[in-house]
């Protein structure tokens, strides 16, 4: 034990005399660590953490799965079938998400609002920090006076952390509701990414707010989740749900079509999707910290050189060369020690700093956090940079050639270059890293740049975005309001245009909802099932407000109302794949059932962009407000002036017909994309921030290397200039060599850029990942920030005095 704090005193006296080499290493590592702990973090955030409900790894979602969607929801009357025939599952729950407005004293304010069977609760085994969460008594007793659960978060930012609100009434998307309880601190409902702040029981909302939707199977709105107790397996819970499912499918053949079961660890659905992105996160810190690690060993190898003549009379005085190993490991590792406390503050500063980067409405969804598994996790990764990293350096040093070194002679021989070839290697390694990060920053920028010179109406306008709640049971009430609310609106100053939609472009609200299609008079066998086709209910001037163009035909007008014929508008897409080769205005088609109620084609429009930018163009219908009414909707506004300065103004109007009228939410469609673009944005700015840090990392490596060979080499520059050298033939030779480990690097970088371009290909939106310009600009850059941080060095060998230089060492 002596002898260890010996070391360590020892080290830290050494590490104190060379502050410089000190610093450098520390701030390599803490850079290289924190921006793995802080990319760890935000994985941890998105698609790692499990839910804080008792035994997470017990939770599966159950689908009911086609061809063309695997992961498809519920009715609550399957559900309800599924809950009462399962025996694999200790509990079924059902789950709707939808949106919710709080009017207060403070004003109003829109929420999540997670519409949940009455088992939910008891299913995540999530207990109540005050009041009760929902159960079977609730159902007749909530008839009259509806009940929900609010979270812990939403009780104190709205009431105070007030004990008494259990038991009291607030006024919810204008219904006023009883708080029975509230969850406890850090639950959010079953998803990570987004806040939940409210839960209603699904029979006694749906009675309220939805009559008849609680019976109807075309509503497929439910997500299931089941918890596995122990001793059943995955299995056995499969074959359970995809028999129930198969039946339902030939019990109710015009809902539930070619439907089978499909159950999925909630912690594997997680990840769904999120691949590609897992490997680019853990692609770019891993580079990173290669890079880092490789500047910490290459300023180690360099420090062992200049410590060659202490070690030697240590070694001589009696130092073994395990002694002497282990004060050089013990070296190593305060310094990793030293990398791991500053990469901690580090990372908890980057954290704290990510709302400020990131648009409003990810950054109040953002749940990062510095917890013990990622201390230990930097810790871990340390000690392993240590091991790696400081394990070669120090089995060179304890090894020292004694007799040159005691005579105080330098090293010229061929032992003395492979070291020096050595470090040359870990520079080119470190190169050949920072051109794949460059080249692949460079495709993700020429992506994020593609998708905003997507050819969108609707990217260029100011449009108000305000969601309405149907609530009432009085369609024809809702419908009038909402049409008075128009009218209203486009009479205010600064608005051009104005509509209603169920669904909004690049919006997550009801887009999803699809309807089948037949078509009258086709026999074949396709047409048999139907066609599944995602729908939008649209006022008049929707297309008019959101800029999409009229191809063909006629937009709805105010004399398409449930007296008249139903009309339906399509996209292109839609009309090509129906009616090939046909004019597809007067054709008609049937919905849900084969011999359904006809709707004629009155009108073609360009394809949209309904949920993602990069999305590929699927049939899409159109059905008008007027004859198809919808409950949740969304106000348009487009305004000549800036759209959030009509907020006031449209707030006004829906007060004004309605006092008891509330907004679930209300936005801008700039707001919108930005936010919809926001993980394509953060993506590339994070690995554009990365691409530069490794870069600057790997320029320091650079530079050290060739000035080390410079002053490693000053007696054979002053030999070559008093044998008649120039300044700039000298000058020359360094930038050389700093070229050749530029090639070297570009070399061995390009095709392990290509690789991962390739396998990261799903990233790029509307780029090739072999695109030439990127690959070349990364190139350059890569050459010329080389050649700049050689040029330094090189410049001080042409500056060297030639009998100065002959008399060194």
């Amino acid at each position: 034990m002596g002898t260890l704090i010996q070391d360590v005193r020892y080290g830290f006296r050494m590490l104190i005399r060379s502050l410089y080499f000190t610093a450098v290493a520390v701030v390599s590592l803490a850079v290289g660590i924190g921006l793995t702990a802080t990319t760890f973090s935000l994985m941890d955030w998105l698609c790692l953490r499990p839910l804080p409900v008792t035994r997470p790894g017990q939770l599966f979602r159950v689908f009911a799965s086609t061809d063309q969607n695997p992961y498809g929801s519920f009715s609550y009357p399957d559900y309800v079938e599924l809950r009462d025939r399962s025996r694999a599952f200790s509990g079924l729950m059902a789950i709707d998400h939808r949106g919710a407005a709080l009017k207060g004293s403070e004003g109003s304010e829109g929420l999540v609002a997670d519409v949940v069977s009455r088992n939910y609760f008891t299913v995540l085994g999530v207990k109540a920090t005050l009041g009760r969460f929902f159960s079977a008594e609730d159902d007749a007793a909530s008839l009259a006076e509806p009940v929900v659960v609010i979270s812990h978060g939403l009780w104190h930012r709205r009431f105070g952390g007030d004990d008494d609100i259990v038991g009291k009434t607030i006024l919810l998307t204008g219904r006023n509701v009883t708080v029975i309880g509230v969850t406890p601190k850090g639950f959010v409902g079953t998803r990570n990414v987004v806040r939940c702040e409210v839960w209603y029981p699904i029979e006694t909302w749906a009675q309220q707010e939805r009559p008849g939707e609680m019976e109807s199977r075309e509503r497929r709105d439910f997500e299931l989740w089941g918890r596995l107790p122990p001793g059943t397996t995955v299995t056995e819970a499969q074959a359970e749900v995809d028999t129930v499912v198969r039946q339902l499918a030939a019990a109710y053949p015009s809902t539930n079509k070619v439907q089978r079961g499909l159950v999925v660890s909630e912690a594997r659905f997680r990840l769904k999707g999120k691949g590609a992105l897992l490997l680019l996160a853990m692609l770019i810190v891993g580079l990173v910290l290669l890079i880092s690690c490789a500047n910490v060993s290459s300023l180690l190898v360099a420090r062992s050189e200049l410590r060659r003549r202490e070690m030697a009379i240590r070694f001589a005085v009696g130092g073994g060369r395990a002694r002497l190993f282990r004060q050089l490991l013990t070296e190593s590792l305060l310094l990793s020690l030293l990398g791991a406390g500053v990469s901690i503050l580090l990372t908890k500063l980057v954290i704290a700093a990510l709302p400020a980067l990131l648009p409003p409405g990810v950054a109040s969804m953002l749940d990062v956090r510095l917890d013990h598994r990622v201390v230990g996790f930097t810790m871990v990764v340390s000690l392993l940079v240590t091991l790696t990293f400081g394990l070669v350096p120090a089995l060179r040093a304890s090894k020292p050639n004694l007799t040159p070194l005691l005579k105080g002679e330098y090293i010229q021989n061929g032992k003395g270059r492979r070291r020096f070839s050595g470090l040359n290697a870990m520079v080119v390694g470190q190169l050949a890293l920072s051109m794949v990060l460059l080249a692949t920053a460079g495709l993700l920028m020429k992506s994020f740049l593609q998708c905003l010179s997507t050819d969108l109406g609707y990217f260029k306008k100011n449009i108000l975005l305000a969601s309405l709640s149907g609530s009432g049971n009085n369609v024809e009430q809702v419908r009038f309001y909402r049409q008075q609310l128009v009218e209203r609106v486009q009479t205010l100053p600064g608005v051009k245009h104005a509509s209603v939609a169920q669904h909004v472009p690049l919006s997550e609200s009801g887009g999803h909802a699809a309807k089948r299609v037949f078509l009258p008079g086709d026999e074949s066998s396709a047409q048999e099932q139907g066609q599944a086709i995602k729908f939008n209910v649209v006022g008049q001037d929707y297309f008019r407000t959101m800029g999409v163009r009229l191809l063909q035909g006629r937009e709805f007008n105010e004399l398409d109302d449930q007296s008249r014929p139903k009309v339906v508008m399509v996209s292109e897409t839609t009309a090509q794949s129906l009616w090939p080769n046909r004019n597809p205005l007067g054709q008609l088609i049937r919905v849900d059932k084969p011999q359904g109620q006809a709707w004629e084609v009155t009108g073609v429009v360009e394809d949209c962009k309904h949920f993602n930018v990069e999305e590929e163009p699927e049939p899409h219908l159109y059905f008008p407000f007027g004859q198809m009414f919808w409950w949740d909707m969304t106000l348009l506004v487009e305004t000549s002036v800036d759209a959030g300065e009509m907020v006031k103004l449209v707030r006004h109007e829906m007060q004004a017909l309605n006092k008891d009228a509330t907004l679930s939410s209300m936005t801008t469609m700039k707001e919108l994309i930005r936010d919809r673009l926001s993980e394509r944005r953060s993506l590339t700015e994070l690995m554009g921030t990365f691409s530069l840090i490794g870069l600057i990392l790997a320029t320091a490596g650079l530079y050290g290397v060739v000035a080390y060979a410079v002053n490693r080499r000053r007696h054979e520059i002053g030999i070559r200039m008093a044998l008649g050298a120039r300044r700039g033939d000298v000058l020359k030779m360094i930038l050389r060599q700093g070229l050749v480990l530029a090639l070297c690097g570009l070399g061995i970088g390009l095709p392990i850029a290509l690789a991962v371009a390739h396998v990261l290909r799903s990233l790029f939106y509307g780029v090739s990942p072999t695109h030439p310009t990127t690959f070349a600009g990364a190139s350059l850059v890569l050459v010329g920030v080389v050649l700049a941080a050689s040029y330094i060095p090189a410049r001080r060998a042409a500056k060297v005095d030639p009998m100065v230089a002959l008399r060194y060492e």
